[in-house]
């Protein structure tokens, strides 16, 4: 199991996401060059809804994949999937204003990693039942196509699909070659939720 202690650039990027969209951040991306917005955008939910789904599966995901993989090639996966990403939704449509998909093409390419770097890896979550709290292990895959389905729905934001697919492509291929790696295929991870 990874172990590197409390996961820095997730619990930052969390924090970071949460704060500026509680402050009321909006920054005008459509005044910003392309690389710029996009960047921006990587901090961006659409809805309060949309921010407690993707900071939940960033953590999810993003805290055994960052104490596997190390902060500064997890950092890379984050920031490489969401431009492409981002990219991706600028070649579809390129005549959206802004880089819409935000933060979830980030977190898709944190998913596909995840899918092959830790391929049958169970995450250890609680469930809240009335009156009563549970730990259950719940494999990893079935988080991930709950987090696809959450995408769908209107009030967590609906992310462009091409940027989605990008990200999670950038993701697959970058989880396998993090986990081709013989110091970075640590045993499958059990984050706790």
């Amino acid at each position: 199991m990874p172990t590197g202690g409390v996961p820095l650039l997730t619990v930052t990027l969390i924090a970071a996401s949460v704060g500026l969209h509680l402050a009321g951040w909006s920054p005008d991306l459509a005044g910003l060059a392309w690389p710029w917005a996009a960047l921006a955008s990587l901090l961006l939910s659409a809805s309060l809804l949309g921010l407690v789904v993707n900071m939940l599966f960033l953590w999810l995901f993003g805290e055994s994949l960052e104490n596997g993989f190390g902060i500064v090639r997890f950092a890379a996966l984050v920031l490489l999937a969401g431009l492409v990403a981002a990219g991706a939704q600028e070649l579809v449509d390129p005549d959206a204003a802004v880089p819409s998909v935000g933060i979830a093409g980030s977190i898709a390419g944190l998913i596909g990693a995840h899918a092959l770097a830790y391929p049958g890896a169970r995450i250890l979550c609680w469930v809240l039942i009335p009156f009563f709290v549970t730990f259950v292990e719940i494999p990893a895959l079935i988080l991930a196509a709950a987090w696809l389905a959450l995408q769908a729905i209107p009030e967590v934001g609906q992310p462009p699909l091409a940027g989605l697919a990008a990200g999670l492509v950038v993701g697959l291929i970058g989880g396998w070659l993090l986990a081709r790696r013989a110091d970075s295929t640590p045993a499958a991870p059990r984050a706790v939720a």
